[in-house]
């Protein structure tokens, strides 16, 4: 379209993310290759790219309706008020693409219930328009598929899914700062932590730590600093939102150019944001949720093809961690080569894929395993019966067709090599397999985790979380559904855009997935809400937002501040009562109301890593000034991160397998034998777990999924 000069001005993309430092991240990203791609081509192409958000400036919003974006990056909150902004909504009306960047995100939660309604909203307006959704982690992959699309005439619409899942080698660990996490004081335990963390950091390049709120990033960065001097002054950073745009911008972009020895982050660096080279991700406690890993593991007797043509199971030669050579193939040069193995991988499943080949030879792997086909490398579930894989025959490489593929149910433990060098590829049972995802190639390096637990609550709950991520569980997202606080904004968003009829909303309502099994009666409850019917709420001053006419089944807006009230009000994203931080005019983060109720003039506290001296309050802008001193750490309102209820259900379900252990008289070398078996925990931590579990089942009960404790 550039080419032949038919861009208009108009958006032809909406690249939705839920963060708007992921939002800065793509901006660039899509910047810099149409900046090549103009050098390429010899001219300007221009393609407009811009972010719209709660940060854009005033001056910015007028330039983008004089000059609006081809591809705009926002949020699903500035959605919602751009669908109702007269003037800009008419950019709106030609969108091709819909790209909903980190899906599983949005869509287990109301923000995502929120945009489903948006994006029919916006099909309203633009017709039809193709829905891209990203994500690296989600389950069931098949049910957000749906909510991404919605459905017509009661059916899911029409939709690709494509799973380009990578296999990425994965060096996590729970540890403790002390060996006793169940006797030890917490004064002594936080000690012991920022010792811990300091060595961490200097044996690494660059480290990102992750804590469960604002607070405890403050505190992190400030204790760090004053703990060991001189080791961490500029080379340091905090990131969270209620730290200025400017400074969570010269954090990324600091952390991107490597000149960050280590930054201290809540949950807004989280999701999949260029952040340069890291070596080190540390979990400060438990992250309350699996992050998701892929299996490529083989069952105990998988016999490996070695060096001298002898065959051995690779379960004894990862058990006894034998130092053998293995025979690998080299697709550049068409030979076999020599392998050392670097290192030995030993995980659980619950579930096998069952290839057999027209040779009469079998193959068992897990279903993420990579197998070499006649059109290259295909994971093991993908591979079809009559299709080609590749196999050893007198030491050539042949074609041989698959007979059959079943899946097999179990309960075993599963293992796999890391060859020391490329092509990291080796031969079970005859039948070529990779420890990549790719061809001959390592699609990154190992992903090295640290999650610190800080008592044994964590450390029961992250040692569930290390498991599942071995075993490649991931947390099935639940989507919630018929939200009727939602239904009513965007009912209220409706009549401000202009007249309607209640029957064209009813259809786009029950076209959303989060809606389609909406009842007609809790519908006409909303729109009777809004225009007021139930009189009683005026006494509590709530009154009627919509008039209807039920003769013509038409409504629309009650008031001229009807568009101000929905405008900031909008979204599901908890109020935050706030006060800007500034130095003169510049603003360097927000401080929560309550926190500064308690503020005295000069006291000291610590904002983005920095200590600062409060002088007084005008309105909503409290001055500051950078100061020295023991601070005040700041508290923020909303600041614990849920427990998931997939892990919820796991950590109940591990505590059920050892209260029948209890029960059963079992001792206690047993049980910690179970706890060993069970977790993939050292000694230590099995013991701990051990005594926590004894003296909850000796003194109280333990919680199950079947029993509740109060």
């Amino acid at each position: 379209m550039s080419y032949s000069e038919k861009l208009e001005d108009k958006v032809y993309c909406v690249y939705i993310s839920p963060l708007k430092a992921l939002n800065n991240d793509i901006e660039k990203n899509l910047n810099e290759p149409l900046l090549e791609l103009e050098e390429l081509a010899g001219c300007e192409l221009g393609i407009r790219v811009a972010v719209r958000t709660g940060d854009t400036t005033n001056y910015e919003k007028t330039k983008m309706l004089k000059n609006p974006p081809h591809i705009l990056i926002t949020t699903p909150e500035t959605l919602a008020i751009l669908l109702c902004a007269p003037k800009f909504r008419e950019k709106l009306m030609d969108v091709k693409w819909v790209i909903i960047d980190e899906i599983h995100a949005l869509a287990e939660n109301k923000r995502g219930v929120y945009l489903s309604l948006s994006l029919e909203r916006l099909q309203n307006l633009a017709g039809r328009f193709t829905r891209i959704g990203l994500s690296a982690t989600v389950a069931p992959i098949e049910k957000v598929a749906e909510f991404l699309v919605g459905y017509e005439n009661e059916k899911p619409r029409d939709c690709k899914i494509v799973d380009v899942q990578y296999l990425k080698k994965l060096d996590l660990k729970v540890i403790s700062p002390v060996s006793n996490i169940i006797d030890t004081p917490q004064e002594e335990i936080h000690k012991e932590l920022y010792k811990l963390l300091h060595i961490l950091i200097q044996q690494h390049k660059t480290t990102l730590i992750f804590t469960n709120t604002r607070s405890a990033t403050e505190r992190v960065v400030h204790f760090l600093k004053t703990k060991f001097p001189g080791n961490y002054e500029d080379d340091i950073g905090a990131h969270h939102s209620s730290l200025s745009k400017s400074h969570r911008l010269k954090i990324e972009n600091r952390l991107k150019e490597g000149s960050l020895k280590v930054v201290v982050s809540s949950t807004s660096l989280e999701l999949g944001i260029d952040i340069g080279y890291i070596d080190l991700v540390i979990l400060l406690g438990s992250p309350k949720s699996v992050a998701r890993t892929l299996q490529r593991c083989l069952p105990y007797d998988s016999k490996i093809l070695l060096s001298d043509g002898t065959y051995k199971e690779i379960g004894e030669i990862v058990e006894k961690k034998l130092n053998l050579e293995i025979l690998s193939f080299d697709e550049k040069t068409g030979k076999f080569v020599k392998n050392k193995i670097a290192e030995y991988h030993k995980n659980k499943t619950d579930h096998l894929i069952k290839i057999k080949i027209h040779s009469g030879n079998i193959l068992e792997c897990t279903k993420e395993h990579p197998i070499m086909t006649g059109d290259g490398w295909k994971l093991a579930k993908n591979i079809k019966t009559d299709e080609q894989v590749a196999e050893i025959y007198n030491y050539n490489l042949i074609r041989t067709k698959v007979e059959s593929v079943t899946v097999i149910k179990t309960d075993q433990f599963v293992y796999n090599l890391t060859l020391e060098n490329e092509p990291n590829n080796y031969f079970v049972d005859t039948i070529l397999t990779h420890n990549c995802g790719r061809s001959g190639h390592k699609l990154h390096e190992k992903a090295k985790g640290r999650i610190i637990v800080m008592d044994r609550d964590d450390l029961v709950e992250c040692s569930v979380i290390l498991k599942n991520a071995i075993e490649g569980k991931i947390d099935e997202i639940k989507i919630p559904e018929n939200c009727l606080d939602i239904l009513s904004q965007h009912i209220y968003g409706i009549a401000i855009e202009g007249k309607n009829y209640v029957e064209n909303v009813w259809s786009l309502v029950k076209r959303s997935y989060c809606y389609k099994n909406l009842e007609r009666e809790d519908f006409d409850s909303v729109m009777d809400y809004l225009s007021g019917e139930y009189v009683s709420l005026e006494q509590k001053f709530v009154y009627s937002k919509i008039w209807i006419d039920h003769e013509t089944g038409m409504f629309g807006k009650r008031g001229k501040l009807a568009r101000v009230i929905y405008s900031t009000n909008i979204g599901t994203i908890p109020d935050e009562s706030y006060v800007l931080a500034k130095i003169g005019e510049q603003v360097v983060g927000k401080l929560d109301e309550l926190f500064l109720e308690r503020l005295k003039k000069g006291d000291i506290f610590v904002l983005g890593g920095k200590i600062y001296r409060f002088n007084y309050m005008r309105g909503m802008t409290a001055q500051i000034t950078p100061a020295t001193g023991p601070p005040t750490v700041p508290s923020w309102f909303s600041e614990q991160l849920p427990l998931s209820y997939g892990l919820a259900s796991e950590i109940l379900r591990f505590r059920g397998l050892i209260e029948e252990q209890f029960v059963a008289g079992c001792g206690k070398d047993e049980i910690i034998e179970f706890i060993n078996n069970f977790l993939y925990v050292d000694n230590n931590a099995a013991n701990s777990i051990y005594e926590y579990m004894n003296e909850q089942f000796r003194y109280a009960e333990i919680p199950t999924t079947k029993k509740i404790v109060i």
